[in-house]
């Protein structure tokens, strides 16, 4: 297991306590859901991997998916983005409320919370010129889990009104008047979030991950870039206003998610401080 990917103080101060706080959940009969949330780059990915890999070592059965495997079609997210010609929330590739398979999912995670075999889709984002298309083949987990990880920045995030989205960007640095002068986009965003709800009642315990600058976000997006794409990436300013759309939703993630733990990261991707919520 990559267990370089944390130094030994961040293991010890912060994943294993996480760790714990999960492994307690654990009865052995029913499938337990574990959310991962968190804004852009804050490392989601990597602490859902690191999670599955620990608990699989102390014995447990334990898989993983993002909620970007179910991602709707090319086709549906073209249709969107000219239904809301003008929003800049929906003529970016994919991600936002509205662009994924909430039935599909349902389903899915009610298979996992039974214990039944289950089968994930596998969204490849390299098709359709970047915008990306579900793919022909999928992933099947058979048998009864103890534990899955289920990851992606929206998760958790609650149903809340455009002045509550106003009030987080303010707090927390994003520009939505820039994206938004007259919050007519952001109702709408606003409004797909409602049938996502009832995804969030699966979860039996979320983390999330949170970056102590809404710049960091920008930084770490612009550094994945450049290590994906070499001198093929996109420019600093073109990402940048990529994650421009994306931070009024963090913003309000942030400060309406309910999380049973939230670990802050600095821009050095090191944890500097948790949150726990009690009990």
């Amino acid at each position: 297991m990559g267990k370089a990917v944390y130094s030994e103080a961040q293991i010890r101060d912060y994943v294993n306590p996480l760790i714990k706080r999960v492994s307690a959940l654990s009865d052995r009969t029913q499938t337990k859901i574990i959310g991962v949330c968190g804004g852009l780059g804050t490392g989601k990915s990597t602490l859902s991997a690191f999670l599955r890999d620990s608990l699989r070592e102390k014995g447990y059965s334990v898989d993983n998916f993002s909620i970007d495997d179910f991602i709707t079609s090319y086709d549906h997210r073209r249709r969107l983005a000219q239904q809301n010609e003008g929003s800049p929330f929906y003529q970016i590739y994919r991600a936002m409320p509205g662009t994924h398979r909430v039935n599909d999912l349902k389903r899915t995670l009610e298979d996992i919370r039974e214990g039944r075999d289950f089968e994930l889709p596998i969204f490849d984002k390299s098709l359709k010129g970047g915008w990306g298309d579900i793919s022909q083949d999928t992933r099947k987990v058979s048998g009864r889990q103890d534990f899955v990880i289920f990851e992606g920045w929206l998760v958790g995030t609650p149903v809340i009104t455009s002045e509550e989205l106003k009030k987080a960007c303010d707090k927390y640095g994003a520009n939505l008047d820039a994206l938004d002068p007259t919050l007519k986009y952001s109702k709408v965003l606003l409004s797909s979030l409602r049938e996502y709800q009832q995804l969030w009642s699966f979860l039996d315990h979320l983390a999330m991950l949170q970056a102590d600058s809404k710049d960091s976000h920008h930084e770490w997006r612009n550094q994945a870039e450049i290590t994906k794409a070499g001198s093929n990436a996109r420019k600093k300013e073109e990402v940048s206003k990529y994650v421009d759309v994306f931070m009024p939703l963090i913003c309000a993630a942030y400060e309406y998610t309910q999380p049973d733990v939230t670990i802050k990261k600095n821009r050095d991707h090191q944890f500097i401080g948790k949150v726990e919520k009690e009990n």
